[in-house]
């Protein structure tokens, strides 16, 4: 009798999880989000401005993540006998829209810059990073140490951006190096350019679609353009070049000025 009911109960179950699943209007609501999944990760290989590629790139996995959630919710309601109108589900996406941009653009940058650094306060340092934001037009970024043991430098673009720099960077070298390494760096604020990569590089791990179509193409145009700036204004390539030679060597790593 025991076996008998178990049985009429894992049927049901399967009943109403087929139900939810292969319902015709959710499978339109599902086709959908896969469709713009795709466009918006499309959009970001485009020729397009860093603001617009990285709307797309957090718009594509919010409608990625959508799809089981969104299935999730059907089959809760057809287990509860509950007619769920789908309205309800789009007024529940829209605090994950908002909570993904927050996450993004401040959450992560505060984290980072709280608890993995200390901000510089070397005037040479500063001096540089004033002078070259003066001529390139725009607001100074903060400027900070990192305790990483590699040589690394990277940026972050907000409302208040900041340029991360290791300890291990000003070890291995000179002068003109670091300024190298800052004018790289002030490129990426310039043309807002690091969160865009940053975003791409996380989301790739969470995103099969994003794995699969890396842009290592559009990474790539950033750090060249980075680079062309720093040869503009120190008005040569040696510097830029010798800085990369000592961050391989170091690392046996070609590029970890980012």
């Amino acid at each position: 009798m025991y076996a008998h009911e178990t049985l009429l109960d894992l049927s049901g179950w399967s009943y109403l999880l087929s139900e939810s699943l292969f319902d015709p209007n959710r499978m339109v609501v599902v086709a959908a989000l896969v469709l713009l999944s795709l466009v918006s990760f499309h959009i970001t290989r485009l020729n397009v401005s860093n603001r617009i590629k990285l709307t797309s790139l957090y718009a594509h996995i919010i409608f990625l993540a959508l799809i089981p959630v969104y299935l999730v919710y059907a089959w809760s309601c057809n287990s509860a006998l509950m007619d769920c109108p789908h309205r309800l589900f789009i007024y529940a996406t829209i605090p994950v829209f908002i909570g993904f941009f927050i996450a993004g653009l401040f959450v992560l940058p505060y984290i980072y810059s709280r608890f993995n650094s200390t901000r510089i306060v070397n005037k040479e340092i500063l001096s540089i990073v004033k002078k070259y934001s003066e001529k390139l037009g725009m607001a100074e970024p903060a400027v900070y140490l990192t305790s990483s043991p590699r040589p690394e430098a990277c940026t972050f673009t907000n409302i208040m951006p900041r340029i991360f720099i290791s300890e291990t960077m000003f070890r291995i070298l000179n002068k003109k190096e670091i300024e190298a390494v800052l004018l790289h760096e002030l490129a990426h604020v310039k043309n807002n350019s690091s969160l865009f990569k940053f975003s791409t590089i996380l989301i790739s791990y969470i995103s099969p679609i994003a794995r699969l179509g890396f842009n290592s193409y559009g990474l790539c145009n950033e750090e060249n353009e980075a680079d062309r700036l720093v040869i503009r204004l120190q008005k040569t390539t040696r510097y830029l070049k010798s800085a990369k030679v000592k961050v391989g060597r170091f690392s046996d790593q070609p590029k970890q000025i980012s």
